[in-house]
């Protein structure tokens, strides 16, 4: 910063203004002509200063505002020149009268009007060539219109005081001296704050010097002498403004845009050294990512070739084979440069001698990774590779499209393996459940066969015996022996050897004692309700044999002389186990009979297979017979989840 040895401590500066206005004050008392003088000497002291220190600084300014503002000083400093020497008591003039007034108000014109247009070049730049010639024809103008036309207006009338001229024009200046003050705030971006402040400050006693000097009549009045107090301070705030700026911190008036780009321009270098620190974290966070892709591709990389399984890569459109991986050339035979030579489709599929299982040539079309790559389609499929005329490999290939940000296919990836071996075991333990089954069906229809043979043989003994009571016995035997028999007879002609369909061994079972006990259906009717039970073999025969013993006891007690009866058996799942319900319309179980307790081998029979499925049993008599019984056999998880409740 620059110190001038012009500038006083504060305190200093105020005492000796004080004083200074003491002295004006004291010689406007005695000698208003030399108060006037040396009032109106200060206003053109300064303004011809601050034009020759902002003219010979213009090369350096950057805001030409402040160089405007200077060039008009320099004509405000003529005309209140003019001014001083126009007023009658100074002599200069003395054919003109009083001159003064009409000069003052020139001055105070030109100078309101350039403090308002010098705001339009704070971003223009000014003509000064330009600038004087106007300035000079306007003074030219004015000077002939006073001083040889004679039709400059008249500012004051002697012995009356003021014109409306005069008074009118100090409001209107005034006015324009406020639009100039706006215009600075609208700017104040560009200019130094207290210069700024000591402008709009200046301009502000400016006005007040208008408005004091449209009360006066008199030109050595007292408020013309405040006028002229208000124009001293205006001016002294115009020097600190321009004058002591430019000498002690020229860097506020004459490049205060520099300085401010400088600020700018160190507010950018500290943005951009954050930028630079964010990219610089940026490239190592990138390179740490790229680091790390390829960390991942290598492990990708690795974990394709090092695959138990075959993967191969082809680029869409033309379907050229881009990768196999190990796996893959070990599947298909051969090595890498005769696999992965870059043909299209049809050739791959040529190259590779695709075939269907059945033998047959695949089409391009038909092969996995060709339909991704033509379709987008997932797909998958088995079928033979066919690496010399005596080995063929079976494999299994899965292939998805892999497609752009776009959902075009870009390749296709097929991942396959060879099933060969797993093929050949699949096939033989086919071949062994097939050999298994025979001999299953061989069982049981010899079972069924020797339990027929068992039946005849009883037949035949009771036939021979000769008695009835006999006869009737080795016929429930027969029939026990028959209900057994079914069960092996419906798993020999089921493809299902675990259980058989309780509803159709039901109705067999029952035709077969109908048939047994010579009993027409027209007489006692059947009715069964047991769709879609199915019973694994060791449930199945001791429920027939519990059903082989309630259909029994009903056809040999229950109708006795009956000419319509009627046999109800229902059969059905549910979780809490395999629910029978057996119903008669016969006369009904005797009362004297405990059917818990009885001595009938088949009502014990019942109890005992009951309780060998951990079931329990119920008697109900009420025009008839009907029995509840409720089995627990051990049925899977699974089968009672799906029965009802």
């Amino acid at each position: 910063m620059i110190k001038s040895s012009f500038t006083l401590p504060k305190y200093r500066t105020t005492i000796f203004l004080v004083l200074a206005l003491l002295v004006l004050y004291v010689i406007s008392r005695y000698n208003y002509l030399l108060f006037h003088s040396l009032a109106d000497g200060v206003s053109i002291v300064i303004a011809a200063c601050v034009f020759a220190i902002i003219w010979n600084g213009r090369r350096i300014a950057d805001n030409d505002y402040f160089l405007y503002v200077g060039i008009a000083f320099l004509f405000f400093a003529f005309w209140d020149l003019m001014h001083l020497l126009g007023n009658k008591n100074m002599g200069v003039f003395p054919m003109y009268g009083n001159l003064g007034p009409a000069l003052y108000i020139v001055s105070r014109y030109l100078l309101s009007i350039s403090l308002l247009l010098a705001p339009l070049f704070i971003n223009r730049k000014l003509n000064t060539t330009l600038m004087f010639a106007a300035y000079l024809l306007v003074t030219s103008l004015v000077l002939l219109s006073i001083f040889y036309w004679h039709i400059f207006p008249v500012c004051i009338i002697e012995g009356v005081g003021l014109t409306p001229f005069k008074i009118l024009s100090d409001y209107i200046i005034c006015l324009i001296l406020l639009g100039a003050i706006g215009l600075l705030f609208i700017n104040r971006q560009s200019f130094n704050a207290r210069v700024l402040r000591l402008i709009v400050f200046s301009i502000t006693l400016s006005i007040a010097t208008g408005l004091a000097f449209t009360l006066y009549a008199d030109p050595f009045g007292i408020m013309n002498a405040i006028g002229h107090f208000f124009q001293i301070a205006s001016f002294y705030l115009t020097y600190l403004a321009f004058i002591e700026t430019s000498l002690t911190r020229p860097q506020d008036i004459l490049y205060q845009k520099l300085k401010k780009n400088e600020e700018k321009l160190a507010e950018h270098v500290e943005q951009l050294n954050n930028a630079n620190a964010v990219l610089e974290q940026e490239v190592t966070e990138r390179k740490r990512a790229e680091g790390t892709l390829q960390e991942t591709q290598a492990i990708l990389q690795a974990a394709l070739d090092n695959s138990q399984a075959g993967i191969a890569i082809a680029d869409a459109p033309g379907g050229a084979l881009r990768y196999v991986n190990n796996a893959g050339l070990l599947i298909r035979g051969g090595d890498r440069q005769t696999v992965v030579n870059g043909v299209g489709i049809d050739q791959y599929v040529a190259n590779w001698q695709l075939m269907n299982l059945d033998g047959s040539p695949m089409k391009p079309d038909e092969v996995p990774l060709a339909r991704t790559i033509l379709f987008g389609e997932t797909c998958s499929r088995e079928f033979i590779i066919r690496r010399t005329i005596d080995d063929d490999r079976t494999v299994f290939a899965n292939a998805s499209p892999i497609r752009n940000a776009y959902g075009e296919v870009k390749a296709g990836i097929v991942v396959f393996m060879d099933i060969t071996e797993r093929r050949r075991a699949e096939e033989k333990v086919e071949a062994s459940l097939r050999e298994k089954e025979t001999l299953l069906k061989e069982i049981h229809h010899r079972v069924k066969n020797n339990l027929q043979i068992i039946s005849s043989l009883l037949n035949l003994q009771a036939k021979s015996i000769g008695d009835e009571k006999l006869e009737g016995i080795f016929r429930e035997c027969q029939d026990r022996i028959a209900a057994m028999a079914a069960v092996h007879q419906l798993l020999y002609k089921s493809q299902n050897f675990a259980e058989i369909n309780f509803g159709e061994y039901l109705r067999e079972t029952a035709s077969h004692l109908f048939r047994s006990y010579k009993i027409c259906k027209s007489t006692i009717s059947l009715v069964i309700q047991a769709e879609n039970v199915m019973l694994p073999i060791d449930t199945a025969i001791p429920c027939g044999l519990i059903i082989n013993e309630l259909v029994t006891n009903a056809l040999k007690y229950a109708f006795p002389g009956v000419s319509k009866g009627e046999i109800k058996i229902e059969m059905s799942k549910t979780k809490q186990g395999i629910r029978l319900l057996f119903e008669d319309n016969g006369i009904g179980f005797p009362k004297d009979v405990d059917f818990s307790n009885s001595g009938t081998l088949g009502l014990k029979l019942i109890h005992l297979l009951v309780k060998q499925l951990d079931g329990s049993i119920e008697q109900f008599i009420n025009g008839g017979t009907k029995y509840a019984i409720l089995l627990k056999p051990e049925t899977p998880d699974e089968e009672m989840q799906h029965a009802e409740p």
